[in-house]
């Protein structure tokens, strides 16, 4: 088993600065694997994160709004 590293590159536009915490990291999840979806099929992925957005999202659906649907229906 070989560990591989992807380093990917992203620059927000300018409303993107003012999102919360978690929804950038949603954004740059969403980035990567749409960049990545090639290297990733029938792969175990593990994404190491100071927020765990996923995670929140399900403890706290409340957050839930039509953009964080979309990225979460796309993860």
């Amino acid at each position: 088993m070989s560990n591989q590293f992807y380093y990917l590159s992203m620059t927000m536009i300018r409303a993107e600065h003012c999102y919360n915490p978690v929804k950038k990291e949603y954004i740059g999840l969403v980035f990567s694997v749409q960049k990545l979806r090639h290297y990733l099929v029938d792969q175990t992925i593990y994404v190491i994160s100071k927020v765990n957005p996923q995670r929140l999202i399900m403890m706290k659906p409340s957050l839930l709004n039509g953009r964080l649907v979309k990225w979460a229906i796309l993860l």
